[in-house]
């Protein structure tokens, strides 16, 4: 680490970097003249990681609004009297559909016809959210 270009530095300067999950805490000490400390610190995403996740962060996030789920039924399912697994609801508009756990898909389906990119589990205190476009949890 350099701090050379500083006016008047006269000193020794030590730089030490901690792993911590995804990220990497970055410590800076600079030690001037007379043995006066300026520490700096900050924290940054590791190599490769991003403030999300271990991922490229997902920019979709940012569109999220609070919607009103359209139904508490995947109706699709619930009109050829099918069962399902698990409910998603889009974050775009609101619509209730099966999980891909499920076997026919609704959620997935209702992506590919509208692009809306985030759902969320449907179930009391989850916080489950999937991309369909980067196809993993966000």
């Amino acid at each position: 680490m350099s701090f050379a270009g500083i006016a008047g530095y006269r000193g020794s300067a030590i730089g030490v970097n901690w792993r911590w999950g995804n990220r990497v805490l970055v410590v800076a000490v600079l030690v001037i003249g007379g043995g006066s400390v300026l520490g700096t610190f900050g924290s940054t995403p590791a190599k490769g990681g991003s403030l999300n996740g271990s991922a490229p962060r997902c920019e979709h996030v940012d569109a999220i609004v609070l919607v009103d789920p359209v139904s508490d039924r995947c109706l699709n399912c619930h009109a050829a009297g099918e069962d399902w697994v698990s409910l998603m609801v889009c974050l775009t508009c609101g619509w209730v559909a099966c999980s891909d756990d499920s076997p026919q898909a609704h959620a997935r389906a209702h992506y590919q016809e509208t692009d809306h990119p985030i759902a969320a589990a449907l179930r009391p205190g989850s916080k489950f959210r999937w991309c369909y476009v980067h196809r993993r949890a966000v």
